[in-house]
C-alpha cells in the first residue's frame, strides 16, 4: 500500500488555496533568503522554463508557487513531488500572476532556482 506523507494532504489542498499575498509573501522570501535556500525549501531543482515576472525580476514558476502553498499550509519543509505543475500554474493565474515560457523583451534580472 503507497502510504501518503502527512504534508501531502495539507499541501495539496494548500495549492488550491493559495492567495495572492501568500504568492507575494513567497517573492519577498525569495529575494531576502536566495535561490539556493528556495531550493532546498521547496524540493525543486533548478528552473527550466517557466518562470514568473515580478517587477522586472524572473522567479521560478513551480518553486514559486510550492513556496506560496507551503506558506499557506503552515509546512516548513517539502520533499517529492506531490502535486503536478499545472496545478501550480493554474494557482498562480488565479492570484492574477501570469506564468511565461519564453525570455521577455528588454533586461528582466533573474532568480535562478
Amino acid at each position: 500500500m503507497n502510504k501518503v506523507s502527512s504534508f501531502q494532504i495539507p499541501f495539496a489542498r494548500a495549492v488550491d488555496r493559495f492567495t495572492r499575498q501568500d504568492v507575494l509573501d513567497a517573492l519577498a522570501l525569495i529575494d531576502h533568503y536566495g535561490p539556493e535556500w528556495l531550493r532546498e525549501t521547496t524540493g525543486r531543482r533548478r528552473a527550466v522554463a517557466r518562470y514568473v515576472l515580478h517587477e522586472g525580476i524572473r522567479y521560478p514558476a513551480k518553486a514559486t508557487g510550492y513556496l506560496a502553498a507551503q506558506l499557506c499550509a503552515g509546512i516548513a519543509k517539502i520533499e517529492g513531488t506531490p502535486v503536478r505543475v499545472d496545478r501550480i500554474e493554474r494557482g498562480l493565474a488565479r492570484c492574477g500572476f501570469t506564468v511565461m515560457t519564453e525570455d521577455p523583451p528588454g533586461d528582466a534580472g533573474e532568480v535562478e532556482s
